[in-house]
């Protein structure tokens, strides 16, 4: 009907918004999406746009907003056997409880995320153990997890999560002072986030590469 219509109107603009990193439009058209979701009691497709939200949180970091929609999300998720939601919701989560210094549950819901084996979701999950390894100076098993983090993303097709990987790659590979293997995988990051256009990621590596 018309509020179907109008929930999945908003949830497509929402994204495309997104996509072009215009995210305080993104989110409100997400908001008026959950708005009628809600009114027509689809709870799935409800989780689902939170999901999105919770993605741009991420992209703002605004932690603390990813881990108030992804707490409450994964419960029903979980409850309702939505693997693949769950395993979305569960990355975005670990992420987000890493970057405000909650190692030991960014490690455990991680590894939930892997435990569902969920291509999709798998390099984010990676990316986060790397991230927890690196900044408990396990620089060898951090480089390990970002390889394997690499290269699901590459079999995925996620040019976005592969970038990163590189980066993380490069930058690990400088702090252990081996520029000459560090280059390479950090002009490998630039070159993909110069193509996708992510300004703020390109800033970021040429910084990395002293450029």
């Amino acid at each position: 009907g018309h509020v179907t219509g109008a929930a999945q109107t908003n949830r497509a603009l929402s994204r495309l918004y997104g996509k072009q990193q215009k995210l305080e439009e993104a989110l409100t058209y997400a908001e008026n999406a959950l708005a009628y979701y809600k009114k027509i009691g689809d709870r799935f497709n409800y989780e689902h746009v939170r999901n999105i939200q919770a993605v741009m949180y991420l992209q703002m970091q605004k932690y603390e907003d990813v881990i108030r929609i992804g707490e409450s999300s994964i419960i029903f998720t979980e409850q309702a056997k939505f693997d693949n939601l769950t395993a979305t919701t569960a990355a975005n989560l670990a992420e987000a409880y890493f970057e405000t210094g909650q190692l030991e549950k960014a490690r455990f819901t991680a590894s939930k995320v892997l435990a569902l084996n969920q291509p999709h979701a798998k390099p984010y999950a990676l990316y986060t153990l790397g991230q927890v390894a690196q900044s408990s100076k396990n620089f060898r098993q951090a480089e390990s997890i970002f390889r394997e983090c690499q290269k699901t993303a590459e079999n995925n097709g996620d040019r976005f999560m592969e970038a990163y990987a590189w980066r993380a790659i490069g930058n690990l590979q400088l702090k252990q002072g081996s520029e000459d293997k560090g280059h390479p995988a950090l002009q490998r990051a630039l070159n993909m986030f110069e193509s996708m256009q992510i300004r703020g990621e390109v800033k970021q590596t040429k910084q990395l590469l002293k450029m």
